[in-house]
């Protein structure tokens, strides 16, 4: 019954718009969309750069298939290896990076969410040191075409 009620009170939807918002918080929220779409923007360019640089390191080895395969193997490699440095720097840097002014309930709790969210860089940085180091093996067990 009671439930019923406040279901009753509140509507359907709620819209928040400008008029709500202090104008700090638009500001906030303007640059948070700002970034998300430079994420967006990135997330479609670096596959088109990484079948460029690809195409590029083909071409400057002859396609020869064991020296593509090194390089590219090597690349991957320092990427993923770099990947896992970043993200533990990420986890001991994140949580110092709180301004003071959040809640205590809120502080307990970011830590354990910025690890959750650098989970998938974790995952990359191992998929992507796996698929190099496999690489690096595979290009040492080609015959050279030489």
């Amino acid at each position: 019954m009671v439930v019923q009620e406040i279901d009753n009170r509140l509507p359907d939807t709620f819209r928040i718009t400008e008029e709500y918002l202090e104008p700090d918080m638009l500001d906030g929220l303007r640059t948070a969309r700002e970034y998300a779409g430079w994420v967006t923007w990135s997330l479609r360019l670096l596959p088109v750069i990484a079948i460029l640089l690809v195409l590029l390191i083909a071409l400057v080895q002859h396609f020869r298939v064991r020296a593509i395969t090194r390089f590219i193997g090597v690349a991957l490699f320092v990427a993923g290896i770099s990947s896992i440095v970043l993200w533990q720097v990420a986890l001991s840097v994140l949580p110092g990076m709180l301004p003071p002014e959040i809640p205590a309930a809120v502080s307990v709790v970011l830590p354990g969410a910025f690890g959750r969210a650098t989970e998938t860089l974790l995952l990359y940085g191992v998929v992507v040191l796996l698929a190099g180091a496999g690489l690096v093996v595979l290009s040492f067990k080609l015959r050279t075409a030489e």
